[in-house]
């Protein structure tokens, strides 16, 4: 290694300060950025189900860092000293994050304090000693192209359901089995019963000429009357479910579909209030993010 002389050293010190300076910039940057387009919802105008959903395939940021700026974001425009402290450079995101949990109108000054002059595991201390943790922190991570570690904490009482469930699969199989096994067999289980669209699968397969037929005549009778006829009939929802894969389908502008199968609707293409009947064609499958939006823009585009 070439020594340095005293100049060199001070040099190189500067320009690592002004770098630090450069990037509590740009933080205070991003967290103002993100709180402009959490309050105005413009990640859902833009396709996205969510802020988070935003942030990592429109910004690209990762999981925890996305995660990070919007609970500091979001509990920055509660507290006006965490906002004042992030916004002047005094404290980081990533130490911000840490008070979130604790921090209240009533004690802001004493966590923004701490945050800002106690050392990070100092301060994780003082945090952990306000609300004790027991729980582990979730976590699925990528150990190899085709395995996931994952890290969860669970209760004594799930602990002890989980080694019965893994007695009985090794019952069965005839084998000791392992806890991934026994997750195997559980999800197998839970799937095959609640999935809509495998129970779709299942009831089209076993009644497919009854279902056909309710769904013909529902739609003759809609089409005869001109009106809506009530709820969606339970047999086209199960169209629903096994056409959409129980997916939501929303396009964004990139041409990609969302990927959200969780708190999913089903969505009149034509609204009801026009005239839409709940035949096949005129219904989809929306998550709740990508429902509000269409409903939201069905008056923009009204002539």
């Amino acid at each position: 290694m070439q020594k340095k002389t005293a100049k060199e050293i001070q040099e190189i010190h500067q320009r690592a300060l002004k770098a630090a300076e450069r990037y509590k910039r740009s933080e205070m940057d991003v967290l103002s950025s993100i709180q402009e387009v959490d309050g105005s919802a413009a990640f859902l105008r833009l396709g996205h189900t969510s802020l988070f959903n935003y942030m990592l395939h429109a910004l690209g940021f990762s999981e925890s860092i996305a995660a990070n700026f919007i609970t500091v974001s979001r509990k920055a425009k509660e507290i006006p000293m965490l906002q004042a402290a992030i916004q002047e450079g005094l404290l980081s995101v990533s130490k911000a994050r840490k008070i979130t949990a604790v921090l209240t109108l009533e004690n802001q000054q004493e966590w923004v304090e701490k945050a800002k002059t106690l050392p990070q595991r100092q301060l994780e201390q003082e945090v952990a000693r306000e609300i004790p943790r027991e729980d582990v922190p979730e976590r699925i991570k990528f150990i190899t192209e085709s395995r996931m570690e994952m890290r969860l904490g669970i209760s004594k009482e799930m602990e002890e359901k989980l080694r019965h469930v893994q007695d009985l699969e090794s019952q069965r199989t005839g084998h000791a089995v392992c806890i991934e096994e026994t997750l195997a067999a559980l999800l197998e289980v839970y799937l095959e019963v609640k999935d809509p669209v495998r129970r779709a699968n299942r009831i089209l397969k076993k009644e497919s000429i009854q279902v056909s037929e309710h769904v013909a005549r529902h739609a003759e009778e809609e089409k005869a009357k001109g009106t809506r006829l009530g709820p969606i009939p339970t047999a086209t929802k199960h169209l629903v479910a096994k056409r959409d894969h129980g997916r939501c389908t929303h396009i964004n502008p990139k041409g990609h579909r969302c990927e959200n199968r969780r708190w999913t609707d089903i969505h009149h293409v034509l609204p009801r209030s026009q005239g839409g009947t709940n035949s096949l064609e005129n219904l989809k499958t929306l998550c709740r993010g990508h429902h509000k939006m269409e409903h939201d823009m069905a008056p923009l585009l009204i002539p």
